[in-house]
């Protein structure tokens, strides 16, 4: 194993930061156990053969997320075992941990149980100081005992930390588990284990040495505390996190194990230096300062980055200037790759900012004051989850928003963009995508990408949310609005096309936010994307990998203020990633919701015969090898294309495609008035010929940004004042009698 460098951190470490639960008291015990499994860890290896060495250009392929968490983390032999102890942990959270959270995180404010985790924190640091020290990381284990120290007496006993606010000393992430990993300690197999938030066997055990050196174990009562605390303080992020999973244990078991190789290897302390702003004062990013060798590959991304950009420029100087909005003075283009992953910097403002936690009965941040609904769409089949926002005005615009390919009801950039629409004074609801296994199951709409097809059972169900929303609840909408991004806004164009033909909706108005105009176009562009980490070597793609996964992580940990053109530059908003990493990043977002497909498939049909592996609750490892043999053009010529000929026989790919796309309903986008769509000029899912038909199809119905890739200008003040300029303003309330005698008077 390599070994793991110097202290240094990043302000994203708290989500990498390992804090286990208080499991076990007494000494005498603890060292039973870890005598009894020190000479199993012993016998652990990294347990990969790697073929080729790591560095050798032969070691490149693509990678698939199944091979990636077994290269980094080893097999799961016992994954029966593990699916059986994370679905015990799943009901202990929601109906154990859920209701104690509730009343806990309802006496005491989140600050007061911010404090507390503080004190337990601090009472752990023996465990992290000794960590430091068996990796040679003096440095390291230096700040952890002066932590203590500063934070102990200063700080009393821990409450506050003056030693991270005063003295720069920030709070560090290491135990026994990495310390083991620097000396060559595989990490063994996926083990899972009640109420423990590691997914190692050798986690497991060096877990049992930090609490062994955890001051707690000889203070009463202070473990149970620290238990109590910690469960409550986990819930609402484990909560979220799995809240928009469907197979929770395979997506959970992954992210676990990306996040602990990031952290093990302490690649979040040493950020890749990428980009201008990240190399302002030093070398270009393709020249080694200290070799003064140059990287052919990134000479070769620093240049097409440079005509990428005279390519939007040109594709904005086409474009009749009254349709076009410029915002890149303060948005600072890279890559359309890169700024496609800014849609990460959309979020909600009125997010964590409420003194109670989201599971307190006091909690008032949005996420948490939306109505709970659910329609049923067919007899047979589970109900379709919506979240409902209510005006104060009853009779406020409705307006409903469909989320991008793949998007849960719970999505948070979702949430964000519902917020914005209930703050300009609408009511708002948001349902999950038809590629959503949530819309699947609800709908029997098993393989969606027929695009008019999809938009037919979308409008459906829309029109079931609506009759619930007017028949049980308060509201009576004097109008509704649908709008969508990207997936969404092209089904929102094509129910637009169906309602002009044969309106039930009654909707006055759409809004399309980044369509693709061209759904092969843009499969193949994904695919292009996952494929790209074929261009590095093994050793390249997982620390160029783990470096834009640790970037990405913090993005979306962070709150961004929306980006105004009088602010002066912030290096905040720059992603400090190349358009290799963002393309990865981009690919494998891609390909999970591809997998939640096809996994819903095989469940509901276990004769499927596209996917031959059986379906077992107990183990889908073998299962998902098989799923990641599918791009999304193999889906579309396996899947879509037999289902499409079973209407349309002798049907070719292109003649689906071409039903599939905005070109089949080019005579609603010229003749519909209440159509509007917001677009970017270097949309990377956007060839130059959409571009051209979008332009004279829709005429001065679209507005055009010179910047932003594919929703990457969501979190731009601009944009969203552009967003809201297309829903109606709300009415005001009528004045009482009283006060309208008195202004007449005046």
């Amino acid at each position: 194993m390599r070994p793991a460098r110097r202290c240094g951190q990043i302000a994203g470490k708290d989500l990498l930061k390992s804090k286990p639960p208080e499991t076990f008291r007494g000494i005498g015990k603890m060292n039973k156990i870890i005598a009894a499994l020190l000479g199993c860890l012993l016998l652990c290896s990294c347990a990969v053969d790697h073929g080729y060495h790591r560095d050798d250009p032969r070691s490149a392929r693509v990678w698939t997320p199944t091979e990636v968490a077994e290269d980094i983390a080893g097999r799961d032999p016992i994954e029966p075992f593990n699916r059986a102890m994370f679905a015990t942990n799943d009901v202990l959270m929601h109906y154990l941990v859920r209701p104690v959270s509730w009343i806990y995180g309802s006496i005491l404010p989140k600050e007061v149980i911010k404090r507390i985790d503080y004190v337990s924190d601090n009472l752990a640091f023996p465990g992290r100081m000794i960590s430091c020290f068996c990796q040679l990381k003096f440095l390291g284990g230096g700040i952890e005992f002066a932590r203590f120290i500063v934070n102990f007496t200063v700080g009393i006993v821990g409450l506050f930390d003056p030693a991270d606010y005063w003295l720069g000393l920030p709070p560090g992430n290491d135990n026994m588990g990495k310390a083991f990993a620097y000396w060559g300690i595989g990490p063994g197999f996926i083990l899972v284990l009640p109420l423990s938030p590691h997914i190692t066997f050798r986690d497991h055990v060096g877990m049992l040495f930090d609490k062994t050196l955890d001051f707690k174990l000889i203070i009463p009562y202070a473990g149970w505390v620290s238990l109590l605390n910690g469960v409550v303080n986990a819930y609402d992020g484990y909560n979220l996190a799995t809240g928009t999973m469907y197979d929770t244990y395979n997506m959970a078991k992954l992210g676990l194990v990306a996040l602990r190789y990031v952290n093990v290897h302490d690649y979040h302390r040493n950020l890749l230096k990428i980009g201008p702003m990240m190399n302002a004062f030093g070398p270009p990013e393709w020249l080694d300062a200290k070799t003064f060798q140059i990287d052919p590959r990134k000479e070769i991304d620093f240049a097409l980055d440079k005509l990428e950009r005279q390519d939007a420029a040109k594709a904005v100087a086409e474009l009749p200037p009254e349709r076009v909005i410029r915002i890149s003075p303060e948005y600072r283009p890279q890559s359309a790759e890169v700024d496609t992953m800014k849609f990460a910097m959309f979020d909600m403002l009125n997010d964590n900012r409420s003194w109670w936690v989201k599971s307190s009965i006091w909690n008032t941040d949005f996420s948490t004051q939306c109505s709970k609904r659910s329609v049923r769409l067919h007899p047979d089949r589970p109900k379709l989850p919506y979240h409902l926002w209510k005006a104060e005005d009853p009779n406020a615009p409705l307006a409903i928003v469909l989320p991008g390919v793949g998007g849960h009801h719970k999505a948070a950039q979702l949430r964000a963009l519902a917020e914005n629409i209930y703050s300009h004074g609408c009511s708002v609801a948001v349902t999950s995508s038809v590629y959503n296994p949530d819309f699947i199951e609800a709908s029997g709409n098993f393989l969606p990408g027929n695009t008019p097809h999809d938009a037919e059972v979308l409008r459906g169900a829309l029109k079931k949310i609506l009759a619930d929303i007017r028949t049980n609840t308060e509201l009576h909408p004097r109008e509704v609005t649908l709008t969508g991004y990207s997936m969404g806004g092209l089904h929102t164009l094509f129910i637009a096309d169906q309602e002009r033909r044969k309106n039930e909706l009654n909707i006055s108005r759409y809004l399309a936010l980044n369509p693709p105009a061209d759904l092969q176009y843009a499969l193949k562009k994904f695919d292009s994307f996952f494929e790209r980490s074929a261009e590095w070597t093994k050793a390249e793609f997982f620390r160029y990998g783990s470096d834009a996964l640790a970037k990405f992580v913090y993005t979306e940990t962070v709150n961004f203020p929306r980006l105004d053109k009088i602010m002066p530059f912030n290096p905040r908003y720059w992603l400090a990633l190349d358009r290799r990493q963002a393309a990865v990043l981009a690919g494998f977002s891609f390909r999970f919701t591809l997998r939640d497909i096809l996994l819903v498939n095989k469940r509901n049909d276990p004769d499927w015969y596209r996917l031959r592996t059986p379906y077992s609750w107990w183990s889908r490892d073998d299962l998902y090898k098989e799923i990641d043999t599918y791009s999304g053009m193999k889906y579309a010529e396996k899947c879509l294309l037999p289902e499409y000929r079973k209407t349309h026989p002798k049907a070719t790919l292109e003649e689906l495609n071409a039903s599939a796309g905005l070109r089949h309903i080019e005579k609603t986008l010229r003749e519909a008035r209440n159509i509007r769509v917001i677009h970017n000029a270097d949309d990377p899912l956007l060839s130059k010929a959409d571009r051209k038909f979008l332009n004279d199809a829709l005429g001065p119905k679209i507005v055009w940004f010179d910047c932003g890739g594919h929703l990457g200008s969501l979190h731009v003040l601009q944009h969203e004042k552009q967003v809201l300029s297309h829903f109606p303003k709300p009415v005001p309330p009528p004045k009482a009698p009283a006060e309208k005698a008195k202004n007449e008077k005046k």
